[in-house]
């Protein structure tokens, strides 16, 4: 379903190359008529093209068609091409032509009383716009496509619409859109050129926008020019240095649109081209990074060390080079934070210096690190967590007293046995202890151990007929590590022997000191 057709016309000796129109097959027609918004009423053309300023109905669309053909080339290792003004014109002059007089072709016609005439080819309509001192003018013409993804999939298919696309003698092109009318509804229109006195320079393969100022440059005229030198918008011009054809640029850091200029030279003539660009670059943010943000000391008791000694405590800008300026608030008068301001890339040293040695103790603070300047910087303010834990033996989780009851009538010794469990309740450090009791009346075992060993205390050589109170104290010591705070510890003891049926006796209750 594609038309051949292909013209080939001499003007001042030069080869005008066109491929032929490529026609979908008719589909159904969508919507009514087509919608005037703002004002705005498509053109109706008649002759010969010539008008400027054309309207396009989708301009994102002709865009990404631009985008797409210099993929193409790029793929074929070809320079890309730019997008001209003037076969812009031509290109949407022809495509809206062709849907509001509902025909299709490279030739321009006018429905005169509902029948077509021939008003002129392909390249008199394009020379209404393009100037005629051209090496090379060709054309790509389609209809029914729906995007600009399906219309080039078409031409890339087509040897002949392929060709132009591929066109090593191009380097510029206009694109032409027009959506609401005729049989196919959809009119694409692709105008190539080269002019033999203009020299593109083309941003980023012709891109309509970019997202860094980082660019790639691509211009054109090697083997004509020696010299060339370049600036952005109206700042300076760069020194000269010697041509070529492609090259990396920066844009102004800046958002907004950016022309970037080329002067061109050689012994006898010069010529100058721009591009422009439209950059979303912003810049990075300034963001102050603090690592670690939290910091744990630990000091042993036994061995009288900090662990660790100091921590070092990192600031960076993690999204940019950009310096930040920072100083330090502290919360806790048992350390030190050194130095008390400075500038990324740096640190600063935390080191305990003031706190209690001889009992277990949780000491808490923090350090607030504040960005001074600049004053958009991220996260500018943040907190360290300080703790320090003194971890001091101390010998815990005995009572202070036990009892027993041995009830003559009931027979029976309540409770039968004390299970006592000694524990270092300061550190994580064993403790070895030792049990001695002045009550012959109490058998203890083990007599030693290691926390969290238990001993038991069971009552043995008492009277169960006779009414009494037997009494002692039993004495828990550590022997290693020497100087734990609880050691020794006593445990009061006592055993009630009562003529009293147990249904009858309350128990007291025994006080633990942990």
């Amino acid at each position: 379903m594609y038309k051949a057709v292909r013209y080939v016309l001499t003007v001042v000796s030069v080869m005008v190359l066109m491929a032929p129109a490529v026609a979908a097959p008719l589909s159904p027609q969508i919507g009514t008529a087509v919608v005037v918004e703002s004002g705005e009423v498509m053109p109706c053309f008649t002759g010969c093209g010539g008008v400027f300023g054309v309207p396009s109905s989708n301009p994102a669309y002709e865009q990404t068609v631009v985008e797409l053909v210099n993929a193409a080339r790029a793929a074929s290792a070809l320079p890309p091409l730019k997008r001209v003004t003037t076969l812009t014109d031509a290109a949407r002059y022809h495509a809206t032509d062709m849907g509001v007089d509902n025909y299709f072709g490279h030739d321009s016609q006018d429905r005169v009383d509902g029948t077509l005439q021939f008003v002129c080819n392909f390249l008199q309509r394009v020379l209404t716009y393009y100037t005629p001192t051209y090496s090379t003018l060709s054309e790509n013409a389609a209809a029914g496509y729906s995007t600009p993804a399906t219309v080039m999939a078409a031409w890339m298919a087509s040897d002949g619409h392929r060709a132009n696309i591929l066109r090593a003698a191009s380097c510029e092109i206009g694109v032409g859109y027009y959506e609401g009318g005729g049989d196919y509804w959809r009119y694409w229109v692709q105008d190539f050129g080269c002019r033999t006195d203009v020299y593109p320079i083309v941003i980023n393969r012709e891109a309509a926008t970019t997202d860094d100022y980082h660019v790639n440059l691509y211009i054109y005229g090697s083997g004509k020019w020696t010299e060339m030198r370049l600036r952005n918008n109206s700042e300076p011009w760069g020194d000269w240095r010697s041509f070529q054809s492609e090259l990396a640029w920066e844009l102004p850091q800046a958002p907004g649109e950016h022309t970037v200029w080329v002067e061109m030279r050689n012994a006898t003539q010069s010529a100058t081209s721009s591009d422009s660009i439209y950059s979303t670059w912003a810049p990075p943010p300034i963001t102050l990074n603090v690592t670690p943000t939290t910091v744990a000391f630990v000091y042993d008791g036994v061995t009288g060390s900090l662990t660790p000694p100091t921590q070092v405590v990192n600031l960076t800008n993690s999204t940019s080079t950009d310096v930040i300026t920072w100083s330090l608030t502290t919360q806790g008068n048992w350390f030190t934070a050194t130095p008390a301001n400075g500038t990324t890339p740096g640190t600063f040293t935390i080191a305990p210096t003031t706190f209690m040695t001889q009992t277990s103790a949780r000491y808490t603070g923090a350090v607030t690190v504040t960005a001074t300047a600049p004053p958009e910087t991220v996260n500018a303010v943040q907190r360290v967590n300080v703790t320090l834990d003194v971890q001091v033996p101390a010998l815990g989780g005995l009572p202070d007293a036990i009892t027993f009851t041995y009830s003559i009538p009931s027979r029976q010794l309540l409770p039968s046995a004390w299970t006592l469990t000694p524990r270092n309740v300061g550190s994580f450090h064993l403790l070895n202890w030792n049990v001695t009791s002045n009550a012959p009346w109490a058998q203890i075992a083990p007599p030693s151990g290691t926390t969290p060993q238990s001993f038991s205390v069971t009552p043995t050589e008492f009277s169960t007929s006779t009414i009494f109170l037997y009494t002692g104290m039993l004495t828990v010591t550590v022997n290693s590590p020497t100087g734990v705070a609880g050691s020794p510890h006593q445990v009061r003891m006592a055993l009630k022997v009562v003529d009293e049926p147990f249904n009858y006796i309350y128990l007291p209750l025994v006080c633990r000191n942990f």
